[in-house]
Formats: C-alpha cells, sequence, structure tokens
C-alpha cells in the first residue's frame, strides 16, 4: 500500500523522513496493528517491554499523582527520604521559589552578589537571589520575605506570571477584571497576576467561585500549577516537549510511542519510551499498551531524546460528558431578588431558585448548603447560610442574618450539585449571573452623585511624598449626617497589610478630602469610600467605591 507520510524517528538516533512506497520502522517490524488502536497485536513472544517508574508512596491514587509525578521525572521536585512526598504538606516561600526556578530551567544559573547581600540566608539563598535578578521578586517583597513561612496563593500567583512574563510565554494575555467575588482580599498589586493565572487556567478558584488569596499552597497544589505551566509552554530548555495525537503505541523492547502532531497527518514522530517513563491516561498511571491511537498526548522528552513522561487524554471523554449534562438540565426560570435588580428591600433573609422542572440534590441537602456562596460585595465579606431547602421546584436559601442596607450582593451555585430526577445536574450560577442591591429608592446610579476624577489616579504611580487624596465629584456633595465622616474611607496598605486611619475626612463642595498628617509610607494601596454616607444635595446617596474600583502606588523619589 502506498504511505504518503513523513516519519521522524526520535530517540538516541538522528532524525530522518522518509518518503516511500512502503515503509520499514520499528512500527512495521515489531508492532503492526491489529486494528484495536494500540498496535501490540503481533509483538514476538518476550519482546514485550514493560514501563517501570517508581511513584513515591503517598502519591499513587492521588489527584494530583501525575503532575507530582511529571515534575519528579524532571527534578523539579523531590520527595522526602522516607520516599514519601506528603502531597497535603504546605510549602514554604523558598520551596516555590525554587520549584519554579527549576521549572524555568533556571538551576544552573548564579546570582549577582548584590542580590545574595539581599536575601535572608538559608538553603535557598541562591535560587532567591536569582529570583531577584529575574524580577520573580522584588525588593519590596523581600523586606519582610521569610523563607520558612507557607507561601500563600497570590504569592504564587505573581510569581508564576512574572517568570512566564519575563520570558515572553504569556504574550498578550492580560489579567483584566478579577472575577472571583472574594477579590478584596487580593492586594492590590496582585490582582493582576492573579487575574492573567485564572485566565490562562494555570491557576483555579475553589467552590463558591473563591479564590482564597490567603490560603497556603500545598505541595501537590504547586506540582499541578507547574505542571500545567510546562504543558502550556514548555518551560524548561533541558527538556524537549511535544503534542500531538497518538498514532500508534508500541510497547516492545525498546519501547515507541508514534505521534502526529499539530493537524497535518502526514507527519508522524516516532519516540523511544525510556524504561523508567511516567505515563498516564486522564490523570491514572497506567501502562503504555493502555494508551490508544486518537488520544491526545503530551511528552516530555531528556537530553537523549527519550519520553521520561506520556501524558495522554482518552479523545472526546470531556466533550461527550458536557454534552449529555446539558442536553435535559434544569434551567432556571426565576431569581428572588431579580438579577441586576437595586432596590431590594434590606432585611429579608431567603432567596429564592424557581426551576423549570423539580430538583434534588445530587448528594445532599449540606453539600449544597457547604457549596453555594453569597458575598456582600461592599462590605467583602461573605454571608453565613442558615439552611438549605428544596421545595419542588424552588431552591430555597435561608440566610442567618438579613440582607443589609445600601449593599450590593453576589450570589454563586456550583454546577453539578443539584440535578432534575433523571440525574441530569444543574450547570450552576456564576457570581457574575446574579447580583442585586439594597439601595432604596430607583436605580443606584441613575440620580446619584459619580466620581469625576479621583486623584490618585485609579492604578497610577506617584512619588514618595503625598498626604492627602481626594474625589471630585460631577456635583456637589455633603454628608448624610453629621456621624458619617467617621466611617468614610478604608486606606490600606497591601504591600504591609496595614489599615491606616486618616487624621481628616471633610467634604469640600464637590469633592471629598482625605488627610493624613505624616505622609504615605510606599508601597501599594486600595481605597474604598463606603456607600450610603454620601449624598447630593437633592438626597440622591453616593454608592461607594468598591474594594478593586480605586487602587495605586507609592513608590521612591528617582535618585
Amino acid at each position: 500500500m502506498r504511505i504518503n507520510r513523513w516519519k521522524c524517528f526520535i530517540g538516541g538516533m538522528l532524525a530522518v523522513a522518509v518518503f516511500a512506497f512502503a515503509m520499514i520502522s520499528p512500527t512495521d517490524a515489531l508492532a503492526k496493528n491489529n486494528g484495536n488502536g494500540k498496535g501490540n497485536g503481533k509483538i514476538p513472544p518476550g519482546q514485550l517491554k514493560k514501563i517501570s517508574f517508581t511513584m513515591m508512596g503517598d502519591v499513587y491514587g492521588h489527584w494530583a499523582a501525575e503532575p507530582v509525578t511529571a515534575m519528579q521525572r524532571q527534578g523539579i521536585i523531590v520527595g522526602f527520604p522516607d520516599g514519601k512526598f506528603y502531597p497535603q504538606k504546605e510549602v514554604s516561600k523558598n520551596e516555590a521559589l525554587v520549584m519554579l526556578m527549576r521549572a524555568m530551567g533556571y538551576e544552573d544559573e548564579s546570582p549577582t552578589g548584590k542580590s545574595l547581600k539581599l536575601v535572608p540566608k538559608s538553603w535557598a539563598s541562591g535560587m532567591v537571589a536569582l529570583a531577584l535578578d529575574k524580577g520573580i521578586i522584588t525588593r519590596e517583597e523581600l523586606k519582610n520575605f521569610n523563607g520558612n513561612e507557607a507561601a500563600q496563593r497570590y504569592e504564587v500567583a505573581v510569581w508564576l506570571a512574572r517568570a512566564l512574563s519575563n520570558s515572553d510565554m504569556l504574550g498578550n494575555l492580560s489579567g483584566g477584571t478579577v472575577q472571583f467575588i472574594d477579590a478584596g482580599k487580593i492586594p492590590g498589586y496582585a490582582k493582576n497576576y492573579v487575574a492573567q493565572m485564572a485566565r490562562a487556567g494555570i491557576m483555579r478558584g475553589y467552590p463558591g467561585n473563591v479564590f482564597k488569596p490567603q490560603n497556603p499552597v500545598q505541595r501537590a497544589e504547586i506540582a499541578a500549577m507547574l505542571f500545567r505551566c510546562q504543558n502550556m509552554f514548555s518551560l524548561n530548555p533541558r527538556f524537549e516537549f511535544i503534542k500531538g495525537t497518538v498514532d500508534d503505541v508500541m510497547p516492545s523492547d525498546p519501547a515507541f510511542i508514534s505521534i502526529v502532531p499539530g493537524s497535518d497527518d502526514r507527519l508522524t514522530i516516532l519516540v523511544q519510551v525510556a524504561d523508567d517513563a511516567a505515563i498516564f491516561v486522564d490523570g491514572e498511571a497506567v501502562e503504555l499498551e493502555d494508551i490508544e491511537r486518537g488520544y491526545a498526548v503530551s511528552l516530555v522528552l531528556n537530553s537523549a531524546r527519550k519520553a521520561i513522561v506520556v501524558s495522554a487524554g482518552s479523545e472526546g471523554a470531556a466533550d461527550n460528558d458536557d454534552e449529555n449534562k446539558d442536553e435535559a438540565a434544569p434551567e432556571v426560570v426565576k431569581l428572588n431578588p431579580k438579577d441586576g435588580a437595586g432596590d431590594v428591600k434590606a432585611g429579608i433573609d431567603e432567596l429564592v431558585v424557581t426551576f423549570d422542572e423539580k430538583i434534588y440534590p445530587v448528594k445532599s441537602l449540606k453539600d449544597i448548603k457547604d457549596k453555594i456562596g453569597v458575598e456582600n460585595i461592599t462590605k467583602d465579606r461573605s454571608i453565613n447560610i442558615g439552611d438549605v431547602e428544596i421545595d419542588g421546584r424552588d431552591l430555597i436559601i435561608e440566610l442567618k442574618v438579613g440582607l443589609e442596607e445600601n449593599c450590593r450582593y453576589a450570589v454563586y451555585i456550583p454546577a453539578n450539585i443539584i440535578k432534575d430526577k433523571e440525574g441530569n445536574k444543574f450547570a450552576g450560577i456564576n457570581s457574575r449571573d446574579w447580583r442585586f442591591a439594597t439601595f432604596e429608592g430607583e436605580d443606584e446610579d441613575e440620580d446619584a452623585p459619580k466620581p469625576e476624577k479621583l486623584n490618585p489616579k485609579d492604578g497610577a504611580k506617584v512619588e514618595y511624598g503625598i498626604k492627602k487624596i481626594t474625589v471630585k465629584f460631577d456635583e456637589p456633595v455633603q454628608w448624610v449626617n453629621e456621624k458619617s465622616s467617621k466611617n468614610t474611607a478604608i486606606v490600606f496598605n497591601t504591600t504591609t497589610n496595614a489599615l491606616l486611619t486618616p487624621d481628616d475626612v471633610n467634604i469640600d463642595e464637590d469633592q471629598l478630602v482625605i488627610e493624613f498628617d505624616k505622609k504615605l509610607p510606599v508601597g501599594e494601596y486600595g481605597i474604598t469610600i463606603s456607600s450610603g454616607i454620601i449624598e447630593d444635595l437633592s438626597g440622591n446617596k453616593f454608592p461607594g467605591i468598591g474594594v478593586n474600583d480605586w487602587v495605586f502606588e507609592v513608590v521612591e523619589e528617582d535618585d
């Protein structure tokens, strides 16, 4: 039969291309396809190769078995002397930076002496100093750096994004607005980095659409983050990364895998599989012969150009699940309060979702209660849920405390916790899709005073020395009552996690003036102006400035 295809043979040999009527290669000699797509039907007795690799004792069966083992095979992470990885153990700042620097291929580089002097002495000093040289961590961040402390999620997001950006791997991927409902807890300088990592799919949130920025990162979690980075960006130049579709597998001795890279099926690449390769399908450790033709696959090749990591995914499984899930799933027909309502009555303690059919919990009502999120956006805090009930087509969410006046709220219901009688699962409600507010009267923004100018501007960098910040409105404003000025502004230094108390807050016609006796310290700031305490001369109340809407940075003067 005429074979109109290019083949490249990789693995301890010079890559060659063959274009012929009939091709003689390891594919033909050892593994004629037997029709099942596995390609091992005619391997002679005694030539079947068993790939063996040692997986750390407490990783087998863990959700992060694949990323942990893949990172282990590349020397990016290591286990403990007892042969375990301890995936739930918190990773320290030193460990996180060392793993990241190894993943980027920087382990053979040396830091500058200047940077070494700035870094606290420890086993990781060299790598941390090199991270400073590479712009992954800053001098400001080093001022309070304790490498033995647990790395927090927002810190790892910052370091990952900087490392990828500095190597031009993120391209034009911008961060945009952080969509997590606890975005107000993310330091101002870190928000764009968190948004970048979330958009890229490298870091993910928790049920309830929360990011939990101050949570410590576990060893399994950072392995998964680096594994995703590797699959997207082929990080380490010491290794070669190949992606494609499985054309054939040959568990012979030596073993091979043949893949079609990209969409051009005229080219196949034949890669030798290392004797101690880590092999996975859909995250589970398998034998090479378990991989079938048509699977999506990513290979990591060592310096000898042998595959040391084979990560495969069964074709179409996720798509089929999604299709079945959406086809007859329950749909929302009514929300109470309505999405977008601005005049919801303060004090109500019951939220209701009405579906187009009777609904049931996938696991239990407690599971639904634990996973639903209700957030007071204005005051940046989660609302405690007292109970959850299902009454026919209605999901009833009972709050422990009623809604506060002059506040914005967001509600999140994750997917796959509610189903219909046939088992079709509800796709969930994003926190952007169910929002409402408890402002009196008409819509909050219709006649309310609006900020015309912020000083410093949102996102600005200003030189050290400022003692006053202002908001200029589009019309004259006044306090709602005499006590309002005491609870007007929250000035938060996100660099030092310090809350600063203004020495004076006053209104001068159309301008809110916030003053300090001392100059604002160097650092990044987030300013929040409370809602419902400032109004125009007609009594229309200013809705306030939220936690993400006014940030700036005070920097040292240029030398």
